[in-house]
């Protein structure tokens, strides 16, 4: 599974897609930059098909330093770490990889635990317009995209979400 392993840590993160070294169309372009709602725009691609969020690790562990750094927080800090896979037809489209601040964890509460297989957008980001992400960084992992953006809210860092989008979803925008 993708971001199971020390791996994550070790992406190079590039500031623009096209400093990603792989070469892709222009639809797959798109969909990796798409700035709104994923689980809608896998929904919308999936069709009558459904997509099925599929939580596969939540817990609270101290961060790693780059970790730390991203989540303005000190090293060590409890940290609630979410992995969950995106499919279709039991084909896994997407993972994604979510570690939330101590300020998150706080503000969230019981909003933050009880996610469970439910959609991160649908379930927090939404519900809060306020909430501002930041621009995507790009890299690639075990020969998979792989996007990364931050969100604030106060100008407090409450979370980072790391997308990894996997040769099924690809092979369905080409």
């Amino acid at each position: 599974m993708l971001f199971e392993k020390d791996s994550a840590n070790n992406i190079k993160w590039c500031l623009s897609l096209a400093d990603v070294p792989v070469t892709l169309k222009a639809d797959l372009c798109g969909l990796i930059s798409f700035t709104g709602s994923m689980t809608g725009l896998l929904q919308q691609m999936a069709g009558d098909r459904p997509l099925i969020i599929k939580l596969l690790k939540q817990h609270i562990r101290p961060c790693h330093y780059l970790e730390a750094l991203i989540l303005e927080c000190v090293n060590n800090a409890a940290i609630t770490e979410r992995i969950i896979q995106m499919t279709v037809d039991n084909n896994i489209w997407l993972y994604a990889r979510s570690y939330f601040s101590p300020y998150a964890m706080a503000y969230f509460g019981e909003a933050l635990t009880n996610l469970g297989n439910n959609s991160l957008g649908v379930s927090l980001i939404n519900s809060h317009p306020n909430m501002v992400r930041s621009n995507f960084e790009y890299g690639m992992l075990d020969k998979n995209i792989v996007r990364r953006s931050c969100f604030k809210l106060n100008n407090q860092v409450l979370f980072s979400l790391e997308e990894a989008f996997l040769p099924p979803l690809l092979a369905v925008r080409t």
